[in-house]
């Protein structure tokens, strides 16, 4: 609950199945969850007690990762695949909207992408790992930029991304620099928030609010607030 008190516990793994979850996503109103399992290859439908309301992806995913759900509303949830190297759009029931990218280094292709979340207008950023980059998707999977970032310095293996509510700033986990930025989609502009060494284990962020994010690292996690 928002005290921190633990709701609910389970296991992924059943007798007959060894699952790998990588990624998870909270839909707010009916507090259903959607978890990549990687192992599987399907996106999982859980109720908040744990039990298994369905599946699906199975035979169009390879190793699904990130799960972000729309936060407009718009019943959209967004799955990246390292293995077929593509994000797709699906609805709530996980049938496919729209489908991008392919193996490759151009505006219009992917390299291993790790996670993704929406934009307030519904375009993607999506985290291109081994391109080294973050990518503007637009909302109906057409049309991709390679949002370039205005500093010296580059993104190196960048793992995480999640959108402050209600803005254009994406803060990005960048794995091989161990930092994390806050980016600008609009103007590419980035701030380096946080630059350490003790983020050698970093995993993922998370938004928390419209300027509040969690950074997971190693086995730590920790809340930041921006002003």
């Amino acid at each position: 609950d928002r005290e921190g008190a633990l709701l609910s516990t389970w296991s992924t793994k059943t007798s007959e199945s060894t699952s790998t979850p990588s990624g998870i996503a909270l839909h707010v109103n009916s507090g259903h969850l959607y978890l990549t399992d990687s192992s599987e290859a399907v996106v999982k439908v859980y109720d908040k007690t744990g039990t298994l309301l369905g599946n699906f992806g199975q035979g169009f995913f390879e190793k699904p990762w990130g799960v972000a759900l729309d936060p407009q509303g718009e019943g959209r949830v967004v799955v990246t695949d390292i293995g077929q190297h593509r994000v797709s759009i699906h609805a709530l029931d996980g049938s496919v909207l729209w489908t991008f990218g392919s193996k490759g280094k151009g505006d219009q292709n992917l390299l291993y992408p790790h996670r993704a979340d929406f934009l307030p207008n519904g375009d993607l950023v999506v985290t291109d790992y081994m391109n080294h980059c973050v990518k503007n998707v637009s909302d109906d999977g057409t049309r991709a930029r390679t949002l370039q970032i205005a500093e010296a310095k580059r993104l190196s293996g960048p793992l995480g991304v999640t959108v402050l509510r209600n803005t254009q700033f994406a803060v990005v986990a960048d794995d091989i620099n161990k930092q994390v930025r806050v980016l600008d989609c609009d103007s590419g502009r980035s701030q380096i928030l946080i630059d350490s060494n003790d983020l050698s284990m970093l995993k993922s962020v998370s938004c928390t609010g419209c300027r509040q994010f969690a950074v997971i690292y190693g086995c730590e996690i920790s809340v930041y607030e921006m002003y």
